[in-house]
C-alpha cells in the first residue's frame, strides 16, 4: 500500500501506544473499511504489517510503503474507501500485489529523503546577531545558486560512500556496525515556494539512524554558514572521535521515495512490480498543493529556522576546538587486538586439539601393549 501523510502533529510513523501516530490512524481507517477483520484488529503480526521506514516526530512522507495482508474487496472503490475514513492528511495513493512472504522494510534496497530550507538560512549574517529572517532580507536568487554550488563542492562529496555516523545519531557506539552506513548521494537543488527561492537537500541511502538526516543537514549548514570549518565534516565522520553535531529542525525532512529493485528482480514477474511510478503524479501533487506550503507557512509563522540558527554556533558546539581535539579511541588497533585474539585462541584450541590426540593415541598403545603381554 502506498501512501503519504502531513507529519505535523504526530508522534511519527510507528504505532506508539498513548501518543498520535501515522499508524494508529491508518489501521482504524482500514478496520473501518473492512480491510482488516476485528479478530486482527490491533495485532500488526497476524495481518504480517510492516512500513517501509520509520518516520520520526513530526517528519512527512511523500511516498511510504506499508506491506500487510488487507482485504481490498471490492478493490476498485479501495482507495476511495479509505480516505474517505482517514485525515486529510494522510493519503493512500493505491495497492499493490506482493508475494506472500514480502516485507516493507526488509525487501526495501535504498530510501530517498527530501529536505527543504529558505535560501536566506545560508547567509551567514542571518541570525548571527539574532536577528529575525525577515530582517535580513537576504531572498535572493544568487545566494540560492551560490548555496548549491557550495554544497555540491562540499557535503556532497564528504558524505557519499560508506561511512560512520555515529557522531550523527545518538547512543549508538563508534564499535557498533550499526554505526557505519552506505550514503548513494547527496545532492543540492534550487527550487520555488510562493515566489520565494529555497534549496532542496536529497539524500539517497540503504537506510538511516535516528535523527541522521537531520544532522547531516545540520553540520552542512554549520559550513556553509561559515560557523565549522570545512574539515569538521571530515571530523564528525572519524570513528575515533566523539563531536557533538547540531541537528536541523524536522520541518523541512520527508520521506520521498522507497526503492525495491532487488525484490522486482527476483519477484517482480509473478504478481507486477513494487513500485512508485503509478503513484509519481499523485506523490508530486501532494508534495506541493500539502508538505510545501505547509513547511513555508509554519516556518514563516513560528521561525522556526531562524531560532534554531541562533544555537548553531560555535559558542554552543565548539567548532574551532574540534582540530585539536585528541581522537578518544583507535578502532583500528581494538579491530587487530580482536583478529589477534582470535588467531591466539585458535592456535590454543588446535594445541589442545593436538595434546589430545597424542593423549588418545598414548592411551590407545599402552592398552595395545597390556593386551599383548596378558596373551
Amino acid at each position: 500500500m502506498h501512501l503519504a501523510y502531513l507529519g505535523a502533529g504526530y508522534h511519527g510513523m510507528q504505532r506508539n501506544p498513548g501518543c498520535p501516530t501515522i499508524e494508529a490512524d491508518l489501521e482504524a481507517a482500514l478496520v473501518k473499511a473492512g480491510a482488516i477483520s476485528e479478530q486482527n484488529a490491533g495485532s500488526f503480526v497476524k495481518i504480517h504489517w510492516m512500513r517501509a521506514a520509520r518516520t520520526d516526530k513530526g517528519v512527512s512522507a511523500a511516498c511510504q510503503v506499508v506491506s500487510a495482508k488487507l482485504v481490498l474487496d471490492p478493490a476498485d472503490t479501495f482507495v476511495e474507501r479509505v480516505n474517505a475514513l482517514l485525515p486529510q492528511q494522510i493519503r493512500v495513493f493505491g495497492v499493490q500485489r506482493a508475494t506472500e512472504g514480502f516485507d516493507a522494510r526488509k525487501f526495501c534496497d535504498k530510501r530517498k529523503y527530501e529536505y527543504i530550507l529558505p535560501a536566506w538560512v545560508f547567509d551567514p549574517l542571518v541570525c548571527s546577531l539574532g536577528r529575525p529572517a525577515a530582517a535580513a532580507g537576504s531572498n535572493s536568487a544568487a545566494l540560492q545558486a551560490a548555496a548549491v554550488a557550495a554544497l555540491s563542492a562540499g557535503a556532497a562529496v564528504q558524505y557519499q560512500g560508506t561511512h560512520n555516523f555515529h557522531n550523527y545519531t545518538v547512543k549508538v557506539d563508534a564499535a557498533d556496525p550499526a554505526a557505519r552506513r552506505f550514503i548513494h548521494s547527496f545532492s543540492a537543488s534550487c527550487m520555488s515556494i510562493g515566489g520565494e527561492p529555497w534549496v532542496k537537500l536529497v539524500v539517497v541511502g540503504q537506510s538511516f539512524m535516528l535523527h541522521q538526516i537531520r544532522k547531516m543537514v545540520g553540520m552542512a549548514l554549520a559550513v556553509m554558514r561559515g560557523v565549522a570549518a570545512p574539515d569538521c565534516l571530515r571530523l564528525a565522520l572519524d570513528p575515533n572521535r566523539d563531536m557533538s553535531t547540531p541537528m536541523a529542525p524536522e520541518l523541512g525532512l520527508f520521506l520521498d521515495e522507497t526503492y525495491y529493485n532487488a525484490f522486482n528482480n527476483h519477484w517482480g514477474d509473478l504478481h507486477g512490480p513494487v513500485t512508485f511510478e503509478p503513484f509519481r503524479a499523485a506523490a508530486e501533487q501532494f508534495k506541493a498543493e500539502v508538505l510545501y506550503p505547509h513547511i513555508a507557512a509554519k516556518d514563516a509563522q513560528e521561525m522556526i529556522n531562524a531560532l534554531w540558527l541562533r544555537n548553531c554556533s560555535n559558542r554552543v558546539y565548539k567548532f574551532t576546538q574540534w582540530p585539536s581535539r585528541e581522537p578518544v579511541r583507535d578502532l583500528s588497533a581494538r579491530k587487530r587486538g580482536k583478529r589477534a585474539n582470535t588467531s591466539s585462541s585458535r592456535q590454543q584450541r588446535q594445541q589442545q586439539q593436538q595434546e589430545q590426540q597424542q593423549q588418545a593415541a598414548g592411551a590407545g598403545a599402552a592398552a595395545a601393549a597390556a593386551a599383548v603381554g596378558c596373551s
